[in-house]
C-alpha cells in the first residue's frame, strides 16, 4: 500500500511542476517578444554620421556643429577632429560617450545607439571650455 502512495505523490509533483513551468513560459513570452522587437528596432534604425570639429570661434573654444538631430533607435557616428591649437575632447555623458583629449589635427570616431528621447548636451571636458561655451545639443526624437 505504501508503494501506491509514493507513486501518487510522484505523479502529483510532476503534474504540479509541469503546470508551473508551462505557466511561467507563457508569462515571460510577451516580455521576450517585446525585447526582440526593441532589438529589431535598434538594428533597423538609420546610421547618422556627423563631422564635428573643435576650434576657436571669436577667441573662444567652440564646436563646428551646434545641433544634431536623430531619431530614437538611430546609430550615431561622430567623427571628431581637433582643429584648434589647444587640446579638445567630445563628451556626451548621457550616452557614456567620450573621446580622448586630442591635440591639433588629431581625430577620433565614437559610435552609439540613440536609445532614449530627449535633448542632451555634448561638451568639451577640457579645462573650462564647457563654461566658455564649447557645447552643443543632441536632439533625439
Amino acid at each position: 500500500m505504501s508503494n501506491n502512495w509514493i507513486w501518487v505523490i510522484v505523479a502529483a509533483v510532476l503534474i504540479i511542476g509541469g503546470f508551473m513551468i508551462f505557466s511561467n513560459q507563457q508569462a515571460t513570452a510577451p516580455a521576450l517578444q517585446e525585447t526582440g522587437q526593441q532589438v529589431q528596432e535598434t538594428l533597423t534604425g538609420e546610421t547618422k554620421t556627423f563631422d564635428v570639429a573643435g576650434h576657436a570661434e571669436n577667441n573662444k573654444p567652440a564646436f563646428t556643429v551646434k545641433e544634431m538631430k536623430v531619431k530614437e533607435g538611430d546609430r550615431v557616428k561622430i567623427n571628431f577632429t581637433n582643429q584648434g591649437t589647444f587640446p579638445h575632447d567630445f563628451t556626451l555623458a548621457d550616452f557614456d560617450v567620450k573621446t580622448k583629449q586630442l591635440q591639433q589635427n588629431e581625430s577620433e570616431t565614437v559610435e552609439f545607439v540613440a536609445n532614449k528621447k530627449g535633448t542632451f548636451e555634448y561638451f568639451c571636458g577640457v579645462g573650462n571650455h564647457r563654461e566658455q561655451g564649447m557645447v552643443g545639443k543632441l536632439m533625439v526624437e
